[in-house]
């Protein structure tokens, strides 16, 4: 079998098992790009990384959210608003009370993944030492 003839045969089946291979064809979605990059802004500050593992089991009022931050209300309502804006939390009122919880649960598992990477890095550079 020749090389190219390889190739494609080896693509077309990374393609069943993984999805769409993204080549030179494929034309990229920058709407959807952007979307993406946005969320991951929006989430890559540390107080908004604590709000969302402190949500990631189930919603939690404003109030015991302050409380797990040590932060007062105006400041941790600004991050619940930025990150409900980009449909990454939602909440809903009880009476006085206002309830959060993680709308979009694939931020939760690109968190974990980003903090599975930091731990292997770290793993890696103390065996180097």
């Amino acid at each position: 079998m020749q090389v190219s003839a390889y190739i494609d045969v080896h693509m077309s089946l990374l393609s069943l098992e993984n999805g769409p291979v993204m080549t030179q064809e494929t034309p990229i979605d920058f709407e959807l790009i952007q979307r993406a990059a946005d969320v991951l802004k929006t989430v890559a500050h540390p107080a908004r990384l604590k709000i969302i593992d402190y949500l990631e089991p189930g919603e939690q009022p404003v109030a015991k959210i302050c409380k797990c931050l040590g932060a007062p209300q105006p400041y941790v309502s600004h991050h619940l608003s930025l990150m409900k804006a980009k449909g990454i939390l939602s909440s809903r009122r009880d009476g006085n009370q206002v309830f959060y919880w993680v709308a979009n649960r694939n931020v939760i598992e690109v968190i974990h993944c980003v903090r599975r990477h930091g731990e292997e890095a770290c793993m890696a550079v103390s065996a180097e030492k």
